[in-house]
C-alpha cells in the first residue's frame, strides 16, 4: 500500500509514535524530502525506524518548510534502499536511484500505476517518472494549470504528492485524509489501541491491518541497548519508556512508579491500567 505524510510550512510535524506506526504498517523502506533554499531535497533508502529517526531528527520540529515523507510497501521492483521514494523528477535511471539528491521536484506516490506496473528492473513509480511524468510537470510551477492535476491523477489512478522548489506541495488523487493540518495518502498512520490481559505481561494491539499479541518488553532495542519510546510527542513521553521486563506489575525502572509515569488516571483512561 504505502503511504504518503505530507506536512505543509507552518504545520508541526506528526508525533514520534504516529510515524512509526507508518514505518510498522508500511516496513519496506522509506524516506523524506523537504524544499529549502530554492531546491527539493531527498534523502531516503533507510530500511530501519532507527536510521530513519536518526536522519529525520534535525527537521522533526521544523515548522517553517514543507516536508513530505514516504514509507514504502513493495509492490513491484523488489525491496532495496534505491527503490524506496520519495523520486526527483528525471529521465535518468542512476538520478531515481540516488538516495541523496536536490532537485528543482520532488515525487512521491502511494498505490500502484497500472500503465507501468510491469515494470520489473524498476519499480512502477520510476518507470512512470522516468517515461510519463515530465510530460505533464513541466517545470517547477506546473501545478497552477489545474487540468494538469486532473490528467495526473488519471494517468495514474492513484495518489501522488509532488514537492517543488518553490515549498509547493501538490496533492494529486482522491482519498487524502488530514488530521491536524497534516496530509495523509491512507489510514495506515493510525495507532494502537492497548489492552492489558488479566494476569499476563503481554497486551493486544490492534491496528488498521492487523491484531496480535507481545510482550511488555517489545520495546527493546538490542540495536542500541536501551528502552524505546514509542511515544514521544515534542520530547514527552505519552507512557514511561523505562518498561522492567521481568515485573509483571509493571514498576518503572527510572521513577520506581509502577502505574508509570502518567499515573493510574490517565491509565484508567486509555483502557491500560486494570
Amino acid at each position: 500500500m504505502c503511504i504518503i505524510v505530507y506536512k505543509p510550512t507552518g504545520e508541526l510535524c506528526p508525533s514520534w509514535k504516529t510515524l512509526k506506526t507508518c514505518f510498522e504498517n508500511n516496513p519496506d523502506g522509506c524516506g523524506f524530502m523537504y524544499a529549502e533554499d530554492d531546491a527539493v531535497h531527498i534523502h531516503k533508502g533507510f530500511m530501519s525506524w532507527r536510521k530513519f529517526k536518526t536522519a529525520f531528527k534535525p527537521l522533526k520540529n521544523r515548522v517553517d518548510i514543507p516536508i513530505v515523507m514516504h514509507f514504502r510497501i513493495t509492490t513491484n521492483g523488489g525491496t532495496a534502499p534505491q527503490n524506496t521514494h520519495p523520486f526527483p523528477l528525471t529521465e535518468s535511471l542512476g538520478e531515481l536511484k540516488a538516495l541523496d539528491f536536490d532537485c528543482e521536484v520532488g515525487i512521491a506516490h502511494n498505490g500502484i500505476i497500472k500503465m507501468t506496473s510491469h515494470a520489473t528492473k524498476e519499480s512502477d513509480t520510476m518507470e512512470f517518472i522516468r517515461k510519463y511524468a515530465g510530460l505533464i510537470v513541466t517545470s517547477p510551477t506546473w501545478y497552477y494549470n489545474a487540468n494538469r492535476n486532473r490528467a495526473l491523477a488519471e494517468l495514474i489512478g492513484s495518489k501522488m504528492l509532488v514537492l517543488s522548489k518553490d515549498g509547493h506541495g501538490e496533492i494529486v488523487g482522491d482519498g487524502w485524509l488530514h488530521e491536524d493540518g497534516i496530509w495523509y495518502s491512507n489510514s495506515s498512520f493510525e495507532g494502537y489501541s492497548w489492552t492489558k490481559y488479566l494476569g499476563s505481561s503481554s497486551y493486544n494491539y490492534t491496528r488498521p491491518t492487523a491484531t496480535y499479541s507481545e510482550p511488555i518488553y517489545s520495546n527493546w532495542d538490542s540495536d542500541y541497548n536501551a528502552w524505546e519510546s514509542e511515544c514521544e510527542r515534542d520530547g514527552r513521553p505519552s507512557y514511561c519508556k523505562y518498561w522492567a521486563y521481568d515485573d509483571p506489575s509493571l514498576q518503572c525502572i527510572e521513577c520506581k512508579d509502577n502505574t508509570w509515569c502518567w499515573g493510574e488516571d490517565e491509565l484508567v483512561k486509555m483502557g491500560v491500567y486494570v
